[in-house]
């Protein structure tokens, strides 16, 4: 039974390739080959993922205090900043705003903060909108 280029002897458990002959044990090497380098790759994405949120981290306390952002007034402050740069520049912040959710669901972060901004920034409605829309492509492009 010839399947595209592929040929699997069935009595010998062993698979010829281009009509070469493959026995179990090398065929089992390349398997474990293959295996390794995912697992590099798997190792190299987790130390990516921990460096930009240690990154992310860093940057984000080394402007603002834990007090600071715990307060309200905090949030006070900077809901006005929002609230003007959102009606001068919709579009550019609504681009923004899924470019940054697209990234955040790709460091397979929950949808909880994405939701909690869009609707702080753009109110209950187009914030919704914008969040299922965000987080839905970027489940998309994750799967």
């Amino acid at each position: 039974m010839y399947v595209s280029w592929l040929f699997i002897n069935i009595k010998n458990f062993g698979i010829y390739r281009k009509y070469r002959y493959i026995s179990t044990e090398e065929f089992k090497m390349k398997q474990n080959n293959n295996i390794e380098k995912s697992n590099i790759v798997k190792i190299i994405i987790g130390i990516i993922y921990i460096t930009i949120l240690f990154l992310f981290i860093y940057l984000f306390f080394s402007n603002f205090t834990y007090e600071e952002v715990a307060s309200y007034k905090f949030i006070q402050t900077n809901r006005e900043f929002f609230l003007n740069l959102r009606e001068d520049n919709l579009i550019l912040l609504s681009l923004i705003l899924i470019i940054c959710t697209i990234f955040w669901i790709l460091l397979l972060g929950f949808g909880t903060p994405v939701g909690l901004l869009a609707g702080f920034i753009f109110g209950k409605w187009i914030g919704t909108l914008l969040a299922v829309f965000s987080l839905t492509l970027g489940a998309t492009i994750l799967y």
